[in-house]
């Protein structure tokens, strides 16, 4: 089971995200600052990062997580296209947030983050 740690401070969306993600077989550990993501990334071995960037000290953490685990991958979750992402290194993928939280949108970031997990996993073995 590949794990994912999901930092934003929208509670709403790390729900959303997180359930969808849980129900197709992902472990799912939620963050509402890059404090707590860090916290958690010490812990728990995980396969790949949902941040976003507009989160307070997220591109610092990021950067140090890619340095850490390279094998773990990286996906900023903006508002639109260059929302935030300036600073960013190391991150592998780009997700708009879902303007609806609809089936369409949850089927979408399902599939790309699967996408991303089991090429995480290809990697870390």
């Amino acid at each position: 089971m590949e794990t994912v740690l999901i930092a934003d401070h929208d509670l709403g969306f790390v729900v959303w995200l997180g359930a969808a993600l849980a129900e197709a077989g992902f472990q799912v550990l939620p963050a509402r600052t890059a404090r707590r993501a860090a916290q958690i990334a010490r812990l728990f071995n995980i396969d790949l990062m949902i941040a976003n960037p507009a989160l307070l000290g997220t591109a610092d953490f990021i950067e140090s997580l890619h340095r850490r685990h390279p094998h773990v991958k990286l996906v900023a979750a903006t508002k639109g296209p260059n929302s935030g992402t300036g600073k960013l290194v190391g991150v592998d993928g780009f997700l708009s947030k879902p303007a609806l939280a609809n089936e369409a949108s949850k089927r979408r970031w399902v599939e790309q983050v699967s996408a991303l997990a089991r090429e995480a996993a290809l990697v870390a073995h």
